[in-house]
């Protein structure tokens, strides 16, 4: 019994042929090729659940219509790396791009000049649900306009005294269900964090058991998620009572319970 698609198959072969094709020059699409094009009324590029990988797709090599395109969304793919110059050639001379989506893949290395060309307007990015082990450092260093970096369900094992700091603008943090052991007093230094009235810190979920008071000196928080990890109650966490009572809108976490139930802090 001949099946419906067989016979799809046949018209389009002998339709092919009656254009002056030939079979041995046929080609198929590929599946696992993003085709860059724009929305015209959200100016948004839609790549989620497209089969791509092992390689984040890069920019066509012919000039398109997509310096306006304002968010780009490669998630549910296969994409382990994110190479140099993934969003930059000489066909452009600004890419507009806010939001950028790589989230659930399988991404384990951004290379240095992978974000090249985003830096102008580029304030969200997200990159949850991969296997990165260590923040993008370099890769990020230029993304100067970055507010909101998204790191949720990695291998991160910390955050050391550097990786931000180049990102001014940067007030909201999310860096939940990882295997963080240390945040650097330092670490935030030169960003926006905790001096916007919607800044935002979320590291919920990882393996820290203590936090350094010098880390959240002077910042204030809309919202501060500090649950579920494997704190001490040790003195040197006492002052994270006060702390959370006049700095942070937003509380979540165990850390006051312990201290109170171990007779560190008093109710007055």
């Amino acid at each position: 019994m001949v099946k419906p698609f067989q016979v799809v198959c046949f018209l389009v072969v002998i339709v092919g042929l009656s254009q002056g094709y030939s079979l041995r020059t046929a080609k198929c699409p590929i599946p696992n090729v993003c085709i860059w094009g724009c929305d015209s009324i959200r100016k948004a590029i839609h790549c989620s659940d497209s089969l791509l990988g092992p390689y984040s797709p890069e920019l066509p090599s012919k000039r398109a219509n997509i310096e306006d395109i304002w968010s780009a969304d490669f998630s549910q793919n296969s994409i382990s790396i994110i190479q140099n110059l993934s969003f930059y050639n000489h066909h452009y001379e600004v890419i507009k791009m806010r939001t950028l989506n790589y989230s659930t893949n399988v991404i384990t290395t951004i290379e240095p000049e992978a974000f090249a060309g985003l830096d102008t307007y580029l304030h969200t990015l997200i990159l949850d649900n991969n296997l990165l082990e260590f923040i993008p450092v370099i890769a990020l260093q230029n993304l100067t306009k970055l507010h909101f970096l998204s790191l949720n369900n990695n291998r991160l094992s910390s955050i050391d005294f550097v990786c931000l700091n180049s990102l001014l603008h940067l007030h909201k943090l999310s860096v939940a269900n990882n295997e963080i052991q240390d945040i650097s007093p330092t670490c935030f230094y030169g960003t926006r964090l905790g001096k916007t009235e919607d800044s935002s810190l979320i590291f919920r979920g990882n393996k820290l058991r203590y936090l350094n008071a010098c880390t959240f000196q002077g910042r204030k928080f809309q919202t501060l998620d500090y649950s579920n990890n494997s704190y001490m109650c040790m003195c040197e966490m006492a002052w994270l009572h006060n702390y959370l009572l006049t700095n942070v809108e937003n509380a979540v976490g165990e850390t006051e319970e312990c201290f109170m139930a171990e007779g560190y802090l008093t109710n007055s």
